[in-house]
């Protein structure tokens, strides 16, 4: 307890000797740092605040009440890809040339690495971030207040656009696809229209239906006529006392019948054919028709959601012209710099009172 309150008792002492060196040390660090403070212009920082709109909402499917779940604000993913696009470069350009911020910041356009410069000076008065209520802060610091607050209009501005952007460029695609996808089925229904005239004419084949029913009526009565005629001829043979005139020309009717039955059949046969061949090309002509149909309605709902024009930012808070500095804190400044001079001035004379014995000149020739 002697040797603690011993230390306590000489450290006081040192700190008397020198309380003069200390206090004039520490009041000239206070003047420096309000001389200083006073030199540092002052910064405003204005700030906006938004929430992200989910892009479900342009969705050609939800447009006309398609879904009866639509998100209306985003989530996470949507949040990260507004950060992504307002940190982007794209962005930071746009702002950098629209207000003519070489000038503003006193950066020579022409000089090697003025595009970097400036981005790294706007950067470092720039900052966008998602707060823990999921809303995107959009804050920018300028001596000159009203336009931080003009930048940060321009800046939630720029993103909304940027972002509406890459979803119709998204539409885009899809229609192209879509376009391209329809050509080629025009092309196949050209080609299969041309398949089902030569095929028609192949067969002679013009109203299936209707033809076939004729082919098969007369196939019908053709066949009952020859089975009749056999039927007679058998007879008149077996009968005796038949002039044989007669039975040549009944055999020659017969004949004629088999012959004309004969041609019915290679017409069925053919008629069944082509039917075959024909019914394939119509399925598949039909079958491109509608696909087309459903893909020109698809066009158009995606050409709807691509000239609709839904925002991805919804402003909470508009950015108001500051009228408080955001900095410098003049007075933390000031009282950090003046304790942080006292102490250090107490470490100093401290070190130099324990060490003040040694004789540094002989040490440094030793």
């Amino acid at each position: 307890m002697e040797s603690t309150s011993t230390n306590l008792l000489s450290l006081i002492s040192i700190l008397l000797r020198w309380r003069k060196p200390i206090l004039l040390f520490t009041l000239f660090t206070s003047f420096a740092a309000v001389v200083v403070t006073l030199l540092m212009p002052d910064f405003y920082a204005a700030e906006a605040k938004f929430l992200a709109i989910s892009p479900e909402q342009s969705r050609p499917e939800n447009l006309f009440g398609g879904s009866e779940q639509i998100r209306y604000y985003g989530g996470e993913e949507d949040i990260d890809r507004l950060l992504i696009i307002a940190e982007s470069n794209v962005i930071i350009d746009q702002i950098v040339d629209s207000f003519k911020l070489y000038k503003h910041y006193n950066i020579n356009p022409s000089s090697p690495k003025a595009h970097f410069k400036v981005r790294k000076k706007f950067s470092s008065y720039y900052e966008v971030e998602k707060t823990d209520r999921d809303a995107i802060s959009l804050n920018i610091e300028d001596k000159n207040p009203v336009l931080a607050a003009k930048m940060v209009q321009y800046a939630g501005f720029l993103i909304d656009e940027k972002a509406k952007k890459l979803i119709k460029d998204g539409y885009s695609k899809m229609i192209h696809s879509l376009n391209s996808g329809i050509a080629e089925k025009q092309f196949e229904i050209k080609i299969l229209s041309d398949s089902l005239s030569k095929t028609r004419q192949k067969f002679s084949l013009f109203n299936t239906k209707t033809q076939s029913e004729i082919i098969s009526e007369q196939f019908d009565v053709v066949k009952s006529e020859y089975i009749r005629t056999n039927a007679k001829l058998s007879n008149l043979k077996t009968g005796g006392n038949i002039p044989k005139d007669t039975i040549q020309y009944i055999e020659a009717e017969a004949e004629g019948l088999k012959a004309e039955l004969d041609t019915l059949e290679k017409r069925v046969s053919m008629l069944n054919e082509g039917q075959l061949t024909l019914n394939e090309l119509e399925v598949r002509y039909f079958s491109y028709i509608e696909q087309i149909s459903q893909e020109k309605q698809r066009l158009k709902l995606l050409y709807s959601a691509q000239n609709a024009n839904i925002p991805a930012l919804l402003e909470m808070e508009n950015a108001e012209i500051p009228l408080i500095k955001s900095r410098p804190k003049r007075a933390l400044i000031v009282l950090g710099a003046t304790l942080g001079a006292f102490l250090i001035s107490i470490f100093l004379v401290i070190l130099l009172d324990q060490y003040k014995d040694i004789n540094w000149k002989e040490l440094m020739h030793d």
